[in-house]
């Protein structure tokens, strides 16, 4: 049994994942397919590559595929960046086709993977996988991924050698290689290209995507319907990623002088343009561009908005998704036009910021959006008030001295009057009728669903549900979508506090509760907000939580009753109630 097996926490097989390497040369757009890939659908895992000043939308790079990479590369004594002479790198690959794992590690790598992608489809972004193919093909098939699709970024090779330059990282391996750093990057773009053709690529299951197409807004709606084609998502995801698209700094190069180029380049760009027009003969269904209307304009409209941190290549900020739409909803309820921004530079009226904590310096470009942020900013906290936590940071706490700050809990409000900071106003997470969207007519083959992150305490509880023989399932970085399928096929949900003696993680609940599912929760410090919610959640001491769950899983009426409890009560605490107590 493999690893990740044994952890008993894949909701989905590895035969039933469908896996999308992208593959190219550094600075070949490799990051823009993979970001517009994840905003349809594709799992990235984490940690991320951090952002950097060279690519301040996000590299999308998996911290676990870079490792894995470099080892093999510096193993072979090779450039840890793939970095090398053409012959090298072709050297370089063949060898590492013939590296074989041993079952320990093996069994290993099987783990990380499987607790890193738990969702349908999931992929990677590292141009040293270009190199290393041979290898990932043949541990991906060991492991038991039947449905590996590569996508294939190609990008003229003098787009790619000036950011290469922009970003300094081929001088050093130019001056070694007594070549100008023009002529090594050209060099390390056909080589880099020349072993993708030499390896293992099935054609029939190979999307090859420019670049140059993608920024350019006359062929972005097709080259984004290809890839979500190829995905094998619903043509209405193509809209988001088409918005995330900036096509300002879209330039044409003309034809490489060099003809051993020229040619590569030209019959990469005839492939992905024959694969195109196959695609468009199927009449597919077409995102629309559309108009983009400037913030400046759209800041007289609205009155508020809803400002979520999200910092780039740190997927658990979509935690706070549905209390951002909560809030924009029940804004709009109120009469109020309060869009939800992602932003800094799209802030309108007066800003709502949900997930302040997130301005932490660990992320890339804190300073300028706190600098940014107007003063007549709100921050909505909805961090749990605790000197154990770590986003407890001294600069968190001046950030709630600076601005107006509203809390969802009384508790909180308690302990930040202790520190000096004052809250402007109690503002209870309510629901939104938009946010009922869970379906619940599907079969309920998953006994208890955790998602969140793990430590042993949890791990206690989770492994004693599995002793008691029920089927558990931890989901990792899960949200939107995939999280709501994963729950409509859950009996309970489970919430267990991360440290002892924490209050009720309403933030975490509410969206269960609008949806009428059954949750089964440890007890905290927080007695009065517990029993408003008595009858709408199974709670539980922790030393009780296992027990709690098997009854409930064995008595279906007893958790359908107290999700439909759950939905009549949460129905009647509407977030535009709790907000107009504080708009005026």
């Amino acid at each position: 049994m493999s690893g990740s097996a044994a952890l008993g926490q894949i909701a989905i097989s590895p035969a039933d994942q469908v896996v999308i390497p992208v593959l190219g040369m550094h600075c070949a757009g490799g990051s823009l397919v993979a970001r517009l890939m994840n905003l349809m659908g594709m799992e990235l895992g984490w940690p991320l590559q951090l952002v950097g000043e060279d690519n301040p939308r996000g590299t999308w790079e998996n911290r676990l595929f870079q490792m894995v990479n470099q080892q093999l590369l510096q193993g072979l004594g090779a450039n840890v960046d793939a970095m090398d002479t053409p012959e090298g790198l072709q050297r370089f690959s063949q060898q590492i086709g013939r590296t074989v794992l041993s079952d320990a590690d093996l069994q290993d790598l099987s783990a990380r993977i499987g607790q890193n992608f738990m969702q349908p489809i999931w992929g990677w972004k590292d141009p040293r996988t270009a190199v290393t193919w041979p290898f990932w093909v043949q541990v991906l098939s060991q492991l038991g991924y039947e449905q590996v699709k590569p996508v294939i970024v190609v990008r003229h090779p003098d787009a790619c050698f000036r950011s290469l330059q922009k970003q300094g990282v081929s001088r050093a391996q130019a001056a070694a290689s007594g070549l100008s750093e023009e002529d090594f990057a050209h060099s390390m773009w056909w080589a880099t290209y020349q072993v993708l053709i030499a390896s293992e690529l099935d054609e029939s299951n190979t999307l090859i995507v420019c670049a140059e197409d993608l920024l350019d807004p006359n062929t972005a709606p097709t080259e984004v319907a290809r890839l979500a084609a190829h995905m094998g998502v619903p043509a209405a995801r193509c809209q988001v990623a088409l918005e995330w698209l900036e096509f300002s700094g879209a330039r044409r190069d003309p034809d490489p002088q060099d003809p051993n180029l020229a040619s590569l380049y030209e019959g990469l760009c005839s492939l992905s343009q024959a694969q195109r027009s196959v695609f468009l003969q199927g009449k597919p269904r077409l995102p629309q561009l559309g108009l983009r209307v400037q913030p400046v304009q759209r800041a007289a409209q609205a009155q508020f908005c809803i400002y979520q941190v999200s910092p780039s290549g740190y997927p658990h900020g979509a935690a706070f998704d549905e209390v951002a739409l909560g809030l924009s909803y029940g804004l709009q309820a109120l009469g109020k036009n309060a869009p939800l921004v992602r932003r800094v530079e799209d802030i309108q009226g007066t800003p709502i910021v949900v997930g302040g904590n997130l301005l932490h310096d660990r992320f890339q470009n804190t300073y300028k959006i706190i600098k940014a942020l107007p003063a007549d900013t709100i921050l909505f906290n909805l961090e749990q008030i605790d000197a154990s936590s770590d986003w407890m940071t001294d600069a968190y706490l001046q950030l709630l001295k600076r601005f107006r700050v509203w809390d969802y809990s009384p508790g909180n409000i308690q302990r930040l009057a202790t520190m000096g900071i004052a809250v402007d106003g109690l503002c209870r997470i309510g629901h939104a009728r938009e946010l009922e969207r869970i379906d619940h007519n599907v079969k309920e083959d998953i006994d208890v669903l955790f998602y969140g992150g793990l430590n042993p305490r949890r791990q206690a509880v989770l492994q004693g549900l599995r002793e008691r023989g029920l089927q558990v399932v931890v989901a990792a970085n899960c949200f939107g979508e995939a999280r709501d399928q994963l729950v409509a096929r859950s009996k309970i949900v489970i919430n267990i506090h991360y440290y002892p003696a924490k209050v009720l993680e309403i933030v975490r609940i509410s969206y269960l509760l609008s949806n009428g599912q059954c949750v089964v929760s440890e007890t905290g410090a927080d007695p009065a907000e517990e029993q408003l919610f008595q009858s709408a959640i199974a709670f539980s001491t922790y030393e009780g939580l296992v027990d709690r769950c098997v009854d409930l899983v064995q008595d279906r009426e007893q958790r359908h009753g107290i999700g439909r409890q759950a939905k009549a009560l949460f129905s009647s605490m509407k977030q535009s109630d709790f907000l107009a107590e504080l708009i005026h």
